[in-house]
């Protein structure tokens, strides 16, 4: 099952990104639903959570990948690039990761930029101090 629900992630980002037009990341990203929703007025102070609005389905499998994404362990050429052990922190939240997968996508289909994994993979993890 896990090899079809990368060309159906593929598939479905490609046709609502296509067939919509966006003209900003934020517009496909509220699209989906990985936008926050504040509930503040004045001194209040609430919980921001997702609006939940939108494309139901592209959300559950961004959030996919977004969970495989942060499940996978770093391998030996990604703690190369960085120069030193990757420090232990806590791993990344899926909703976040999908979040940046969807701006990602929006990025390569507006421009019409081909793919590059290393630097989607650069923009996916945490930058390192020094």
């Amino acid at each position: 099952m896990k090899s079809r629900r990368r060309p159906l992630t593929a598939t479905a980002l490609t046709v609502r990104l296509l067939s919509l037009g966006f003209d900003r990341y934020d517009q496909f990203v509220a699209y989906i639903g990985l936008d926050l929703r504040v509930c503040e007025s004045g001194s209040f102070r609430g919980h921001r959570k997702l609006s939940r609005r939108g494309d139901a389905t592209l959300r559950w499998l961004l959030y996919l990948a977004a969970r495989a994404r942060c499940a996978a362990k770093i391998g030996p050429s990604e703690s190369a690039m960085t120069g030193s052990a990757p420090k232990a922190s806590p791993p990344p939240r899926p909703v976040r990761v999908a979040r940046k997968l969807a701006k990602v996508a929006w990025s390569l289909a507006h421009t019409g930029e081909c793919y590059r994994a290393a630097r989607v993979s650069q923009a996916l993890t945490p930058a390192i101090g020094p």
